[in-house]
């Protein structure tokens, strides 16, 4: 292997493993450390398991929504590990926890004549950009987003939402003119765009948390998120 190679050449000798990394390296466990240079949307259980308790688990996070943060968690007794997160980084997703959809064909599948339509003031870009974003796709967990341009006859551009399940999907139009309304669709066994308005309003009346506030608790039961202690806790999907 060229990675082994390499170290050597450069004086070190560290084991060096071709394998599937979310299933860890257990020969050599129980481990210290354990840091993933990918970002992962679920921590794998091998990885709990193959630290001592106080350990330190270090990862990329992403959800669907937004790819942003790193997660240090400190593992417990029991298969458990808690801990929170830092801003800013972003590292490639793990490819067996992908998502290959295609909105147009697994999700709208010429549904939109049988949306129901609002109106909304809440400005679009403002819950897929930045800490907001990070808020609504940790407390949501199972949504996702992209942007048309021109989707149809006066329509400037459109945000497209749909579950992970693909059952769900909205849309928000902008006409281009000077103005801070929107129309909005929606289809489907929930309203992912009043789910959205909901989770903006709850992360507004909380102070704006930026993404240091968050964090995570990984059990045998799931993952949970939390704003500023356990105790405060949601279940992700």
């Amino acid at each position: 292997m060229r990675g082994r190679k390499n170290l050597n050449a450069a004086g070190y000798a560290p084991v060096v493993v071709c394998a599937d990394g979310l299933l860890g390296y257990g020969p050599a466990a129980p481990y210290d450390r354990i840091v993933s240079t990918c970002s992962v949307r679920r921590v794998p259980p091998q990885w709990i398991g193959q630290t001592k308790p106080g350990g330190v688990i270090l990862t990329p996070w992403d959800n669907p929504w937004i790819c942003w943060g790193m997660l240090r968690l400190t593992v417990g007794d029991a298969g458990t590990a808690a801990g929170r997160y830092r801003p800013h980084g972003a590292f490639m997703l793990v490819r067996t926890q992908r998502d290959d959809a295609q909105l147009m064909r697994d999700v709208v599948k010429g549904t939109e004549h049988e949306a129901i339509v609002s109106e909304t003031v809440l400005p679009r870009r403002a819950v897929v950009r930045g800490d907001a974003a990070f808020a609504i796709g940790h407390r949501i967990g199972d949504i996702w987003h992209a942007w048309q341009d021109d989707p149809a006859e006066g329509v400037a551009d459109r945000l497209w939402i749909a579950s992970t399940d693909r059952a769900s999907w909205a849309a928000v139009d902008h006409d281009g003119g000077d103005h801070d309304r929107f129309t909005v669709r929606q289809y489907g066994t929930r309203r992912l765009w009043d789910q959205i308005e909901d989770t903006y309003e709850w992360w507004t009346n909380n102070g704006s948390p930026s993404p240091d506030r968050f964090g995570l608790t990984v059990s045998r039961d799931g993952h949970r998120g939390w704003l500023d202690s356990p105790e405060h806790s949601w279940p992700l999907p």
